[in-house]
């Protein structure tokens, strides 16, 4: 099974991470507020003009960067919206059409991110703040090499709130070791 959806992952060519288009914003709020989408979200958008005028907020904020994910096909796959301050680069929000989730492409998603981040941005650290409880997610940035954030200090992940949330990241040193 997972050698099949490798060969199929290939065959599409790949991610491309591109400005999205007034379409993919229909699309992409759809994604984000089905029911079991919505329960992981800090923040919902019930209908599309709200969503509309929140990505155009983070379309002119110089330190948000929202990226549509498409096929090298030039297939609409999903949509993440990522944070860039002073080096430190966070990804905020990935989602994808739910036909296209638990079959690597997330997973690609994110190692494109990362690309993005280190080798276009010149950041020193990508970063994501995951809820303990989403497993889909936590396999995909673990496959993708992201670690608990430790201070030089502590033995434990670093909490970010009461509600069971810890900052994974990778160093952009350690993004060029492994690549």
């Amino acid at each position: 099974e997972g050698e099949l959806l490798d060969i199929s992952r290939a065959a599409s060519g790949g991610i491309v991470l591109k400005q999205p288009q007034e379409p993919d914003l229909k699309w992409v709020w759809w994604w984000l507020n089905e029911p079991a989408v919505q329960s992981l979200l800090p923040v919902t958008f019930p209908a599309l003009e709200a969503f509309s005028e929140q990505y155009n907020i983070w379309s002119r904020a110089e330190e948000q960067q929202p990226l549509a994910i498409h096929l090298a096909t030039g297939e609409l796959i999903g949509f993440l919206l990522m944070n860039n301050q002073d080096r430190l680069v966070v990804l905020d929000l990935i989602i994808l059409r739910p036909d296209y989730r638990n079959q690597g492409y997330g997973t690609d998603a994110v190692t494109a991110a990362m690309q993005h981040t280190f080798e276009y941005l010149d950041a020193e650290i990508f970063a994501i703040e995951v809820d303990l409880n989403h497993g889909p997610a936590l396999r995909c940035f673990e496959k993708c090499g992201l670690k608990s954030l430790l201070k030089e200090t502590d033995t434990e992940p670093v909490e970010l709130s009461d509600q069971g949330t810890y900052l994974l990241g990778l160093h952009q040193e350690d993004w060029f070791r492994q690549i």
